[in-house]
């Protein structure tokens, strides 16, 4: 599937991110990917993933690397950057951490105060487009971000072994400054509750990860 096309289906226009046509080409690519490289589709409890290498310990660069986690939301420009921001203050050394937007839009400063708030460090964080990753960067975990009915929001990332997709409302409120950085100050703070408790979460997704893995092998 070119990257163009996902670009579309991810969010561009129609149903942002219609899981129903993303699958119709994600079952096309597969049986082309099975042909060519051994790829499988995990079934059962690994819903929400698209294509699984067959595993072979000590080959894999997931297993070597550090699972990579990407927020995905429309713009880059707040909600995403804030989790990236969170996530890689609380387990920095256990993930692999970034974020991108459909539309990359510059940080709004906001953003950076009110990490800052949270003790998060906001330097070193850029815009930057999905793009950058699609196809290109392994991501283990893929995480999008959006409200229902927001223009060019993505439901969905079809390149990540697990995906989720959390509710998350546009920092936008028209009654003035003081008001959307109080939104900001709500998001932050519900972004950090959601991130506790995937992190709690992990390791009986890994658990159970492991045992598909090892069906899989055997």
């Amino acid at each position: 599937m070119n990257e163009e096309r996902v670009m579309t289906e991810l969010g561009s226009s129609g149903t942002p991110g219609d899981p129903e046509v993303l699958m119709k080409h994600l079952r096309r690519r597969d049986r082309r990917a099975r042909r060519s490289t051994g790829y499988v589709r995990p079934s059962g409890p690994a819903a929400g993933s698209f294509l699984t290498r067959l595993h072979h310990p000590g080959t894999s660069p997931l297993m070597q690397e550090k699972p990579r986690v990407l927020f995905l939301d429309a713009t880059n420009s707040d909600r995403s950057q804030i989790a990236e921001a969170l996530l890689r203050l609380r387990a920095g050394e256990e993930f692999e951490v970034c974020s991108a937007g459909l539309m990359p839009q510059p940080i709004l400063e906001d953003t950076r105060r009110v990490l800052r708030e949270a003790g998060a460090n906001p330097e070193g964080l850029r815009p930057k487009s999905v793009g950058e990753f699609l196809a290109r960067v392994p991501v283990r975990y893929g995480i999008t971000l959006g409200q229902r009915g927001e223009p060019h929001a993505p439901r969905i990332y079809p390149f990540a072994a697990r995906t989720w997709h959390w509710e998350c409302p546009v920092p936008r409120d028209p009654r003035g400054a003081a008001a959307q950085l109080a939104m900001l100050r709500e998001i932050r703070d519900d972004l950090e509750e959601r991130i506790r408790q995937w992190l709690d979460s992990m390791p009986a997704e890994n658990a159970a990860r492991g045992h598909r893995l090892a069906r899989k092998i055997a």
